[in-house]
C-alpha cells in the first residue's frame, strides 16, 4: 500500500514538472505575456519612481455610482453602491505587442500585481475598505505598463447631516479615499473628472445635484503628509413623501385646533377636544425623534413648526379654561356683577365687530302686560288699608262702586306675595347676571377664534418661508453635469 502511494506521488511531480517546463509553443499568447511579465514579479514592492521626473506614482481615480442606498439621519449614514476606477503605471509591466501577436491587453487576478492599497477614510462601519471583492485588472501595453482597477464596493461613509431645514432640506456628503500606507512622497492621487452616474441610476429619496471631485493633502500627528481624493454629492431631498405623511396632518390637527374657540361651553367638549389634538401631536413629535439624529445642533424645520402648533394647542387649552370660567360666572359663585366697562367695551363695541348681535329681551314683553303687572303689584297696598282704627273716609277711593275694603285677614297672604315677588325678581337679576357673563363669553370666545386662526396661518407661513429665505450656496446652481450628461449624451458640454 505504501509502494502504491510513492508511485502516485512520483507520477504526480512528473507531471507538474512537464507542464510547467512546457514547450512555448503549446501555450497561448496571453500564458506567454503573462509567464514573460510576472515571472519574478513581486507584487508587494511598490512600482519604481518615474524615470523622468523622480515623482511618486500618480493614482487616477474615478467613482462610477449605481444608486444611493439610503441616507440615514439618525446615524448620519450614507450608502452607495458602485465601483472605483483606479489607473497608474507599473514600469515592470511592459511587453512588445509585435512579439506577442499584437497582444496589448490582458487580464489577471488582482492579488498577482501591486496595487495602491486604498482606503475608505470617512468609513462608517470601522472596515475602511475600499472594495468588496477581488477582482481581475486589466494591464495595457499601449501606454506602457498601464494597469486599470475596478473593483465593486458598498460605501458605508460618513455624512454630517444639516437638518435645520428637514424635509426641504439639502445635504452634502463626502467619499474619501487615502492610503494607509503611502503618503504623498510615493503616491498621488490626480482628478481625472467628476463622479460618474449610471444611466439607471437610482435616487430613492434624494435628488443628485452636483457631484465634484477634489483633491487634498491629510497631514497625520507626527507630520506625514498623506494625498487623499474627496468626491462630493450634493443631494437635494424630494419633501413629497414627508408633505403627505407628515406636514399635512399636523396642519389639518393644528386649524382643526381653531374650532374649539367655535364650540359651545355648554357641549362640555372644548377641554376634550384640545387634549386629544394635544396627544395626536405628541405621536408626530415622536416619530421626528426616532429620525432626527442627537448629535444635532439646530433645530428641523417641522420639528420648530411641531412646536410651535403644540404651543398653540396647549395655549387653547388655557383659554379655553378662561372662557369656562367667564361662561359659569354669577352672583352665588363670584359675587359680583358685570362692570359697566366691560359692557360698553365687549357688548357696544366689540360684539358688532365680530358679528354677534344680542337679542333685546325685555322688548319681548308687551307695554300693556308691564303696567298691568305695575297695577296689580303688591307693592302698591299699603298697611293703612288693615288698620282697625282707620276711619272708612282715609281709605283711597274706590275706583268703582264695586271696590270694598280689604278684610285684615289677607295681610299674610300679601305678605306672601311681597316675598315671592322680591324672590322672583332676585333669580331674574341673578339670571340676568348670567346671561350677561355667558355673552361676554362668548363675545371672548369669537375673538379667540379670529385672533387664533390668524396666528395659525401667519406663523405656519413665516416658518416654512425660511426655505426660501435660505441663502443659496454657489455650488447649488452649477451645471449638474454629473447627471445630465451620462443620461443625455448629446447635451452641450459632456
Amino acid at each position: 500500500m505504501i509502494f502504491l502511494f510513492f508511485i502516485f506521488v512520483e507520477i504526480s511531480a512528473k507531471s507538474y514538472a512537464t507542464k510547467e517546463n512546457e514547450p512555448e509553443e503549446f501555450l497561448s499568447t496571453e500564458a506567454l505575456v503573462y509567464k514573460h511579465i510576472l515571472t519574478d514579479y513581486a507584487s508587494d514592492v511598490r512600482p519604481g519612481r518615474s524615470k523622468y521626473d523622480g515623482g511618486p506614482i500618480e493614482i487616477m481615480l474615478d467613482l462610477y455610482l449605481f444608486s444611493i442606498l439610503g441616507i440615514s439621519e439618525k446615524q448620519e449614514q450614507m450608502v452607495t453602491s458602485g465601483y472605483t476606477t483606479q489607473t497608474w503605471t507599473d514600469d515592470r509591466l511592459i511587453w512588445d505587442p509585435d512579439s506577442f501577436n499584437r497582444l496589448s491587453v490582458i487580464s489577471t487576478k488582482a492579488s498577482d500585481l501591486w496595487k495602491p492599497n486604498l482606503i475608505l477614510y470617512n468609513s462608517d462601519d470601522g472596515a475602511f475598505k475600499a472594495y468588496s471583492q477581488e477582482t481581475r485588472i486589466l494591464i495595457g501595453d499601449l501606454a506602457g505598463g498601464n494597469v486599470q482597477w475596478l473593483p465593486p464596493a458598498l460605501f458605508k461613509s460618513s455624512c454630517s447631516m444639516d437638518v435645520k431645514l428637514f424635509p426641504f432640506d439639502r445635504q452634502v456628503c463626502n467619499i474619501t479615499f487615502s492610503s494607509s500606507t503611502y503618503d504623498k512622497r510615493d503616491l498621488v492621487f490626480k482628478i481625472n473628472g467628476d463622479v460618474t452616474v449610471d444611466n439607471g441610476f437610482m435616487e430613492s429619496e434624494w435628488h443628485l445635484k452636483y457631484c465634484p471631485a477634489s483633491t487634498s493633502v491629510r497631514t497625520t500627528e507626527s507630520g506625514e503628509e498623506f494625498s487623499q481624493h474627496t468626491f462630493s454629492l450634493y443631494l437635494e431631498r424630494k419633501p413629497l413623501f414627508w408633505i403627505l405623511n407628515i406636514i399635512i396632518p399636523i396642519m389639518l390637527m393644528f386649524f382643526l385646533s381653531a374650532g374649539v374657540f367655535y364650540l359651545p361651553v355648554d357641549s362640555g367638549e372644548k377641554m376634550t377636544l384640545s387634549i386629544s389634538i394635544l396627544l395626536g401631536q405628541t405621536v408626530f413629535l415622536f416619530l421626528l425623534a426616532q429620525r432626527m439624529p442627537e448629535t444635532s445642533l439646530t433645530l428641523p424645520l417641522i420639528a420648530l413648526y411641531l412646536l410651535f402648533t403644540m404651543c398653540m394647542v396647549t395655549l387653547s387649552v388655557i383659554l379655553s379654561v378662561v372662557v369656562s370660567n367667564v361662561h359659569y360666572r354669577s352672583t352665588s359663585t363670584h359675587m359680583e356683577v358685570l362692570p359697566g366697562w366691560m359692557k360698553r367695551l365687549f357688548i357696544l363695541r366689540i360684539a358688532p365687530k365680530v358679528g354677534l348681535y344680542r337679542p333685546n329681551i325685555e322688548g319681548i314683553i308687551l307695554p300693556t302686560d308691564n303696567k298691568r303687572r305695575k297695577a296689580h303689584s303688591a307693592a302698591n297696598f299699603d298697611d293703612s288699608c288693615f288698620s282697625a282704627d282707620s276711619d272708612p273716609a282715609d281709605f283711597p277711593a274706590p275706583r268703582s262702586s264695586k271696590a270694598k275694603p280689604l278684610a285684615k285677614e289677607l295681610k299674610p297672604a300679601i305678605e306672601a306675595i311681597h316675598f315671592i315677588t322680591e324672590k322672583l325678581r332676585l333669580e331674574d337679576e341673578q339670571e340676568m347676571v348670567e346671561e350677561d357673563w355667558k355673552y361676554i363669553a362668548l363675545i371672548i370666545d369669537r375673538c379667540l377664534l379670529y385672533i387664533y386662526s390668524a396666528v395659525c396661518l401667519i406663523g405656519t407661513l413665516v416658518i416654512f418661508a425660511q426655505r426660501r429665505m435660505t441663502t443659496e450656496d454657489p455650488n447649488w446652481m452649477q451645471d449638474k453635469l454629473c447627471y445630465t450628461c451620462i443620461n443625455f449624451p448629446e447635451t452641450d458640454g459632456c
